[in-house]
């Protein structure tokens, strides 16, 4: 009787462990990001790696990274549309400055580095040149220093729809 219950106790302390040890990329991330933080996909252009937040959502993407007072190095949020379009962005609630990637499948077509937060209220709004289907954002500066050009190859680490 002893061991049934002993073995019924270590199979719910195992089963307890396992749905709280996460994912490789939550061990990475500080406690206070795993509560806001969604789905991810690693990015890598010009032999540098991002782990991106996905947005897909029209709430995601009105969200995106805004309210946040940090963001980890090589960390993003990339937005995707079914579409290319020309989007608006801008920097509503923003407390860190960011590089805007603009991204046509796999390719760099636009870079819009150094955007800084806005206060308001007038709002200054930001798009690229040409269509897209893909927006990533990381921190101000991540583009130059990891030599970042327009032409340049995306790869994804899954398939993005």
């Amino acid at each position: 009787m002893r061991w049934a219950i002993f073995l019924v106790l270590a199979m719910i302390l195992g089963v307890f462990f396992w749905m709280w040890g996460g994912s490789d990329i939550q061990k990475e991330i500080p406690f206070y990001y795993k509560k806001i933080m969604g789905k991810t996909i690693e990015i890598e252009i010009n032999n540098t790696k991002i782990t991106a937040e996905i947005a897909r959502s029209s709430g995601e993407k009105a969200k995106g990274l805004s309210g946040r007072e940090y963001l980890e190095v090589n960390r993003g949020m990339i937005f995707l549309y079914a579409e290319p379009l020309i989007p608006n962005f801008w920097m509503k609630e923003m407390e860190i400055p960011l590089d805007f990637i603009w991204l046509m499948d796999d390719k760099i077509v636009e870079i819009t580095p150094n955007v800084l937060p806005d206060k308001g209220p007038d709002y200054k709004l930001y798009s690229p040149k040409v269509s897209v289907n893909r927006v990533l954002e990381v921190n101000s500066g991540f583009c130059q220093k990891n030599g970042l050009e327009i032409g340049q190859s995306v790869k994804y680490g899954k398939d993005l729809k």
